[in-house]
């Protein structure tokens, strides 16, 4: 077998580099948090956000597409989303002293957008099955929409649905769905030289668009990284046997939505100042990653928690 597969749980075959891609993207979110949340603010400069943030939304949109066949789509069990996304989205919004109108008319909905635009986006796979419409015509039938209605409509209808955040990553989902529908995703096994180029591609893209801020280059920027990564972890499973993902990369949802909770708790403000202060930004590579790895491995054992007492239904389980 090729691209390795391993058995899961509850029966259903899983893609082990698939699940790589996905805990590495749960990760770069966690640690982008944390540079946001509890280090510098929303106004940083940090080298780590700025890649980070090159990448990981697409890279998340396009396994997700990986994940997704058109035929096989079950639309009442993936709308369960939504349990999560008003259950924990309106808790944490009043936990932060604000009310239920905030989370519905705030664009990033306190946090928990991602679950919305997923919503929608199952109800756009659902329309597509149902009228059998292709990936491709469905791409460009609903991608003209996304753009036409964030572009046109009131800013406040914009932000309740997320149409910004729909028009960016609808591209990507689609194209991980193609790529699964026609298996050209084994065409991103290659060799460790041509990895090696990738990543250079990837971070010489990034310094550039840095640089120059190219109007529109952040697009180069965003393919470079998800085809540098999809084809580092596709190669790394099929060479080397090897298996990052684990159960963070099948628990991104838990995740992603208690790691807000968590994060709350983590005192980093004064060293967030101190690593400003002296301009010791490389520090970053290190201490978000161990943060970001114990932070999702805390929300794996409490989600594996709530599965004992039969609660894992608020995951839309």
């Amino acid at each position: 077998m090729s691209l390795e597969t391993v058995q899961a749980n509850n029966g259903h075959a899983r893609i082990q580099y698939i699940d790589s891609m996905k805990a590495w993207a749960i990760l770069c979110v966690v640690m982008g948090h944390v540079l946001i949340f509890n280090l510098y603010g929303i106004d940083n400069h940090s080298l780590l956000f700025g890649l980070i943030y090159s990448f990981h939304l697409p890279l998340f949109a396009f396994s997700s597409g990986l994940v997704t066949d058109i035929s096989k789509f079950n639309f009442k069990r993936r709308i369960k989303i939504v349990y999560p996304l008003f259950l924990f989205g309106l808790s944490f919004t009043f936990f932060i002293g604000k009310n239920s109108s905030y989370f519905f008319l705030d664009e990033m909905k306190s946090g928990y957008w991602w679950l919305w635009m997923m919503a929608i986006f199952y109800v756009c796979l659902h329309i597509m099955q149902r009228f059998k419409i292709g990936v491709v015509l469905g791409f460009v039938a609903f991608e003209i929409l996304f753009q036409l209605l964030s572009r046109c409509l009131p800013y406040t209808y914009v932000a309740i649905f997320c149409l910004r955040s729909c028009a960016d990553l609808w591209p990507w989902l689609c194209l991980g769905m193609l790529l699964k529908e026609h298996g050209w995703i084994r065409c991103c096994n290659l060799k460790w030289y041509l990895i090696l180029a990738l990543s250079v591609l990837w971070i010489f893209s990034y310094f550039l668009n840095s640089a120059f801020s190219i109007k529109g280059y952040h697009y180069v920027v965003s393919i470079s990284g998800v085809i540098f990564f999809t084809s580092l972890f596709c190669t790394l499973s099929n060479r080397c046997n090897f298996k990052m993902g684990g159960v963070i990369g099948r628990c991104t949802l838990q995740i992603y939505v208690l790691h807000y909770f968590l994060i709350r708790f983590l005192p980093l403000k004064h060293i967030g100042e101190y690593l400003k202060e002296y301009n010791l930004w490389i520090l970053d590579f290190i201490i978000c990653p161990i943060l970001a790895f114990l932070v999702c491995w805390l929300c794996v054992m409490l989600s594996n928690g709530l599965q004992k007492i039969k609660l894992d239904w608020v995951f839309g389980k």
